[in-house]
């Protein structure tokens, strides 16, 4: 399985999952939830790298190039060093949107969006 860049991000974003669920009205009016999966969804991480030479903007822009949306990966663990981010075991990544890159004089910025997802095999 490929693993996304091994930079390390100036910023991140973390957005926990919830799990699927119905509402649904008893007969006395009170509302209970009726849970569809153990299965978290809905787990997105952005990330903001700052100051990018353009080796290393090629290596994202790449990246998502080969993966979009439909190909998981891994990410390492420079993603989520200094941080108390911990993630459900299990899981993968893939895009949640396109890399968004910014050009300022001299400055490569990326902002990256990426959804955590079961496991799944083909």
């Amino acid at each position: 399985m490929a693993t996304f860049p091994a930079l390390k991000p100036n910023g991140r974003t973390y957005i926990p999952g919830q799990h699927p669920n119905t509402a649904l009205q008893t007969l006395d009016g009170d509302e209970t939830g009726v849970r569809h999966s153990n299965a978290g969804l809905g787990h997105i991480l952005r990330l903001r790298f700052n100051g990018l030479t353009t080796d290393e903007h090629f290596e994202i822009v790449s990246h998502y190039g080969l993966h979009g949306r439909f190909e998981s990966f891994d990410i390492p663990s420079s993603i989520t060093e200094g941080s108390n981010i911990t993630f459900p075991a299990g899981y993968v990544w893939i895009y949640a949107d396109t890399p968004k890159t910014t050009y300022n004089p001299g400055v490569v910025s990326v902002e990256v969006s990426l959804e955590l997802i079961p496991s799944y095999t083909l």
